[in-house]
C-alpha cells in the first residue's frame, strides 16, 4: 500500500469511523464482475490491397475446337514461261550416207526409208538353202511392197534353219541362202568396216533380202547407191518375194525388168535395212 492511502485510513482509524470509500488504488483492486457486451460497432474502412499472391499451377487444355471454315481461295499465280522447243528431227533424203548405208527411198516426211548396203555379197548364191538339197518348196514369203521383205525374210530363215534342225536330227547345219546371207549382214556406221563386236563401235545388223517391189525401188535409185553389177549376162539380184515351190523374183540391174528364175539359181544378193 503506497504512503498516499495510508494517511486517510489511519485518520479514520482515530475518529473511530469506517471509511465508506476506497482510493482509486483500492478500487482498481475491488472491480466487479465484468458487463455484458456492447453492439458492434460500425465497419472500419477497407484496408489497403495486399500484395498479388504467386501464380496458381495451369490448368488442364480446354477441348479442341470445331475447324473454322474454308478460307477463299487464292488467286490464281501467273503462268510460267513456255518450254524451249525441242529441236526437230533429222529428215532424211535419197542419197544420204545413215546407217551403214546410202538412203534409197524415203517417206513423206523423211522420217522414215529404206537403206541399202553399199556393196553387193561377195558371191552370187542361191535363193534356196545350198547346203540342203530338201529345201525346195513354197514357203510362204510372197509378201511385196514397202518393208515386205523383212517378214519375207524372217519367214525364209526361220523355215530354211527349221528344216536343216529336222533332216540332219539336230545338228548344227549352216544354211547358206540369199535370205540367210543378207540376214546375217552386219556393218559398222561408215558402210565399209565390218563389226567386231566392240562396244565402242556402232555396229547395223537389221538388214534383209528385199522384197520385189523395194528391189524396183532401189534399181531406180542404183547411180545413187552404186556399185552394182550391170553385165547383160550377170546383173540379176535376187528378191524375197517367191513365184511357187521351185521360183522366185529378181530384178536385172542391167535394165531394170523382172521375172522368175529357179531358187537353185545364183544370183546377187544386195542387203537392206529399213530406219
Amino acid at each position: 500500500m503506497s504512503k498516499n492511502s495510508i494517511k486517510p485510513l489511519a485518520v479514520a482509524l482515530l475518529l473511530g469511523v469506517m471509511p465508506i470509500t476506497v482510493t482509486t488504488a483500492m478500487a482498481g483492486d475491488l472491480r466487479g464482475p465484468a458487463g455484458p457486451r456492447g453492439a458492434t460497432g460500425p465497419a472500419g474502412p477497407a484496408g489497403p490491397v495486399g500484395a498479388t499472391g504467386a501464380p496458381g499451377a495451369t490448368g488442364a487444355p480446354g477441348a479442341t475446337g470445331a475447324p473454322g471454315a474454308t478460307g477463299a481461295p487464292g488467286a490464281t499465280g501467273a503462268p510460267g514461261a513456255p518450254g524451249a522447243t525441242g529441236a526437230p528431227a533429222p529428215v532424211h533424203v535419197i542419197g544420204d550416207a545413215f546407217q551403214g548405208g546410202i538412203v534409197f527411198w524415203v517417206d513423206a516426211d523423211g522420217q522414215h526409208g529404206l537403206i541399202a548396203a553399199k556393196n553387193d555379197h561377195a558371191s552370187m548364191v542361191n535363193w534356196k538353202d545350198a547346203n540342203n538339197s530338201n529345201s525346195q518348196g513354197f514357203l510362204g514369203a510372197s509378201g511385196d511392197g514397202i518393208y515386205a521383205g523383212s517378214s519375207n525374210t524372217t519367214l525364209i530363215v526361220s523355215y530354211q534353219n527349221l528344216l536343216n534342225i529336222i533332216i540332219n536330227a539336230g545338228a548344227v547345219t549352216l544354211v547358206s541362202s540369199a535370205a540367210q546371207i543378207a540376214a546375217d549382214y552386219s556393218v559398222q556406221d561408215d558402210g565399209v568396216t565390218a563389226c567386231t563386236g566392240a562396244i565402242t563401235e556402232t555396229c547395223w545388223g537389221d538388214w534383209y533380202l528385199p522384197s520385189l517391189f523395194e528391189l524396183k525401188l532401189l534399181y531406180s535409185q542404183r547411180t545413187t547407191v552404186g556399185n552394182f553389177q550391170y553385165n547383160m549376162m550377170n546383173s540379176s539380184y535376187w528378191s524375197s518375194s517367191e513365184f511357187d515351190n521351185d521360183f522366185a523374183y529378181w530384178v536385172a540391174f542391167s535394165s531394170g525388168s523382172a521375172s522368175t528364175t529357179a531358187k537353185a539359181g545364183n544370183l546377187h544378193v544386195r542387203p537392206v535395212r529399213a530406219f
